[in-house]
């Protein structure tokens, strides 16, 4: 949008907020916890998914992304960054008409980069996927 030079900054509107709210953030680690040990699970390309019911009537997101990802910090940030973009806008689809889960997204290592629509893609399909899936952890894998 260009501004006249007789315009006031102060008379724009604000930009709107694009964060994903506090609400919709999972940040308890036992709670993080509790869904790896106990949730349905679903792999995609580059994103292991990992869901479980909560009572609250909407969903909320965690992503995990360690350094066996990327060593680079930034990498690292920019696929976090992506997920929650995606969780933000496709919310409702991810949900599916059935509100209150909570998700746990593990990066998984992949050579090379990938598209944000084929990001987004992988992360819906593994979604569908896990909601579908039985608890718990894969089978013959122990939990730490």
């Amino acid at each position: 949008m260009q501004r006249d030079a007789d315009t006031p900054a102060e008379s724009l509107p604000p930009p709107p907020d694009l964060r994903l709210p506090p609400e919709l953030r999972l940040r308890a680690g036992a709670r993080i916890r509790e869904i790896l040990d106990r949730g349905q699970r679903a792999a995609g390309e580059r994103v292991l998914l990992v869901a479980l019911r909560n009572e609250l009537g909407h969903a909320r997101l965690a992503c995990v992304c360690g350094r066996r990802f990327d060593k680079r910090a930034v990498a690292r940030n920019r696929w976090r960054r992506r997920i929650r973009e995606i969780f933000r806008v496709r919310r409702s689809e991810l949900e599916g008409g059935d509100p209150g889960w909570d998700w746990v997204a593990v990066a998984l290592k992949r050579e090379g980069s990938i598209a944000f629509a084929r990001l987004s893609k992988d992360f819906l399909g593994a979604a569908a996927r896990a909601r579908r899936a039985k608890p718990g952890p894969p089978p013959g894998r122990a939990r730490r």
